[in-house]
């Protein structure tokens, strides 16, 4: 039987940890819980959004999202910045057409 992978309009639980360039944990989902998000709705940074698609339940991944891609309100603390992410699938709630 194939893995079933994540795609955008699914739901998923996933833990993460945010790092700076300085190597400085600048937030994460370890201490509060996993974050529980639908995919495709623009309630996360693109590029963090966008690597999730194609990931499996229980994969892990370690990326680079650069500036571009991360916090690109300028109010934000970490605009401007690269950021590290470390990610991993908990679950994963298929789209229901």
């Amino acid at each position: 039987m194939a893995e079933v992978v994540v795609q955008s309009g699914d739901t998923v639980e996933v833990h993460f940890s945010g790092f700076d360039e300085e190597g400085e944990n600048v937030h994460s989902s370890l201490e509060n819980g996993p974050l529980r998000v639908c995919l495709g709705q623009g309630r996360l940074i693109a590029g963090l959004e966008a690597a999730m698609i194609g990931m499996v339940v229980g994969e892990a991944k370690t990326l680079l999202i650069e500036a571009a891609d991360a916090f690109t309100n300028p109010e934000h603390p970490l605009h401007g910045k690269d950021i590290i992410y470390e990610l991993k699938i908990l679950s994963l709630e298929k789209t229901q057409i």
